[in-house]
């Protein structure tokens, strides 16, 4: 049984290390500091990410609860990376979620209930307050594991600094649906302060391991069955042993020795080598020896940087040291950088002023240090990007500070899902961008989004996917506009509409002038109605992904005719469509070879 207070007191055997007997504590997470995604809206109970808060309220119980934290994405992600080699052989993470707890712990124990589709925790991170840095403490792959609740327990790493923020990564590439987090205990010896507290032991063991950080050894990630990638990488073994450092040698032996290695190794063999290394051996290259440091910091070398995977690690020096590096980069992702004033807006500012000029691919997603200082230089210094994501950003001041983005004029792609952008910032992006393809503005429920789908069918002839998921303010007019965006084969309608009663006419016309649809969300459309389900199959020939939940009053003979008519048919989600049966949706997937997802309620909810 879980106890009535969210933080439990348990007693611990008496260890005499000269403090007061130590207690330890378990206590649930207290606030949400910053999340990545979620199924529900901000500042709604169902499904967000608030739910992690608290003790258990589901747990044993397994099923898709509207009370649980649920990500809003599952399956295989089709996002790219922007550098593929930092992405090799890493675990890769599409979400997160940023807790706090309320009392400082030495962490022992972390328990993460599960309540749907468990197995998409992948990494665990503590904020170390006195060292003002994160440290990683479990991570592991994805995994496929029975579906039912479970109480996960990951064997973390025992530290000696006090922490009360953790972070979570999540990968659903694995997981077939929806996840469900009911709640994340925490257990560990309460501490009064955050103050450091290594035993003497850590101070002489970190110390030997600053010694061994000095053996500089790099293993670059070298494709096979090419020929001179096959050469390299089966001598660059006995080339790397040739630079290690031995304890007992003098400075000036050392130098001299890394020096005759690479003497007679030609430049252009060196760039090779190091063209398949990722950032961080990059960097430990600059410090083997004069020539690597030359060759290591040429720009072409990071034309792609990708700092989502270093986001614990990225501070301002980092920023700093690749100014000198990043002339000629095209492509920046920094999501998730700049937690606890690690990174400033300044450091980003002075950055993009000097190498923002050719930036054609900008990511900041969930970027701490975003200002409108930093949307201005953005639009000022980086006229050639064609993509731009600010997911999450919430402007502390002014909406308004998006409006600086109307000097841009060749996006293609603009995410600005949960941000504070108001109706004039979208509507000028789209003016300004007549090549825009992709745009994303979903949980914006601040928009009038009639007004931006009737200038969407203005300039945006090219617009090929569209999300507006819980926007909410969608009606009719706002789909007769978009009747003229002929272009599109992405829309996502999800929880609009929903004040309509009748969009049988205006949802008719836009099926049959957009016949390129691969993907439709129509998830609970309140104003969905039978004859709209034979409309689609009539016109959406091309459909592969339709997404039907929580639409009461359809039956089971429309939904099998879209069956019938679209061939393409991958997926289609009839979760909570109360006329369908467990059987014959079974018979249906069988038979039509299509994926039929359909949430798992348990009978007594």
């Amino acid at each position: 049984m879980f106890s009535d207070s969210t933080t439990d007191i348990h007693p611990l055997m008496s260890i005499n290390n000269g403090d007061d007997d130590p207690q330890i504590i378990s206590q649930y997470a207290q606030e949400v500091v910053d999340y990545s995604s979620c199924y529900g809206s901000h500042g709604t109970i169902s499904y967000s990410a608030l739910n992690i808060c608290g003790r258990p309220c589901k747990y044993p119980s397994y099923g898709d609860f509207a009370e649980c934290f649920s990500l809003r994405h599952y399956g295989p992600m089709m996002d790219t990376e922007y550098s593929a080699i930092d992405a090799q052989d890493k675990i890769t993470f599409h979400d997160f979620v940023v807790i706090q707890f309320e009392a400082f712990v030495l962490p022992r124990e972390i328990k993460i209930y599960e309540t749907y589709n468990p197995g998409s925790v992948v990494r665990i991170y503590a904020y170390l307050w006195s060292e003002k840095k994160w440290e990683l403490l479990w991570e592991d792959h994805p995994v496929m594991v029975e579906k039912k609740s479970r109480e996960f327990c990951p064997k973390i790493k025992k530290i000696q600094v006090p922490t009360r923020i953790l972070r979570l990564e999540f990968n659903c590439s694995l997981v077939d649906y929806y996840i469900g987090i009911d709640a994340v205990l925490l257990t560990g010896i309460k501490v009064a302060s955050p103050a450091s507290r290594h035993p003497p032991e850590s101070k002489v063991i970190m110390g030997l391991i600053q010694k061994k950080l000095e053996n500089v050894k790099f293993i670059p990630q070298v494709p096979a069955n090419d020929t001179i990638e096959d050469f390299l990488k089966n001598d660059l073994n006995k080339f790397v042993e040739d630079l290690r450092i031995s304890e007992s040698e003098k400075d000036t032996k050392v130098r001299w020795k890394r020096e005759k290695v690479v003497f007679d190794i030609p430049e252009e063999v060196l760039f090779k080598i190091m063209s398949y290394l990722d950032l961080k051996s990059l960097y430990n290259c600059s410090r083997v020896c004069r020539k690597f440091n030359i060759i290591s910091k040429d720009s072409l070398l990071y034309l792609n940087v990708n700092l989502k995977f270093y986001w614990h690690r990225a501070n301002s020096k980092l920023v700093s040291s690749l100014i000198h590096r990043c002339s000629l980069i095209r492509k920046l992702d920094m999501s998730s950088c700049g937690y606890y004033g690690s990174i400033t807006s300044e450091d980003f500012i002075t950055f993009i002023r000097i190498c923002g000029t050719n930036l054609t691919h900008l990511r900041l997603n969930s970027a701490q240090f975003l200002t409108g200082a930093c949307l201005q230089a953005i639009a000022f210094r980086c006229s050639n990007l064609i993509e731009l994501e600010l997911q999450n950003y919430q402007s502390p001041t002014n909406e308004r500070d998006f409006n600086n983005l109307t000097l841009l004029n060749n996006l293609v792609s603009v995410n600005l899902s949960r941000t504070s952008v108001d109706t004039f910032g979208v509507v000028s992006v789209i003016k300004c961008n007549p090549r825009l393809k992709h745009l994303d503005i979903s949980f914006n429920q601040q928009l009038a989004i009639d007004q931006i789908c009737l200038q969407l069918s203005i300039h945006g002839k090219n617009i090929k996917s569209l999300d507006m998921w819980k926007c909410h303010h969608l009606t009719t007019s706002g789909l007769r506009a978009l009747t003229c965006c002929d272009t599109l084969e992405v829309v996502d309608f999800g929880w609009n509409l929903r004040e309509e009663s009748n969009i049988t006419e205006s949802f008719k016309n836009f099926i049959q002038n957009c016949t390129n649809l691969r993907k439709m969300i129509l998830a609970a459309v309140r104003g969905v109605a039978e004859r709209d389900l034979i409309n689609i199959a009539t016109f959406c020939k091309n459909l592969e992904h339709l997404d039907l939940m929580g639409i009461v009053g359809i039956t089971s003979e429309a939904v099998h005719k879209i069956l019938q008519e679209c061939p393409r048919l991958k997926l289609v989600d009839l979760s909570f469509c109360e006329n369908l049966d467990d059987v014959t949706l079974f018979k249906w997937a069988s038979d039509y070879n299509v994926c039929i997802k359909r949430s798992e309620v348990p009978s007594d909810f």
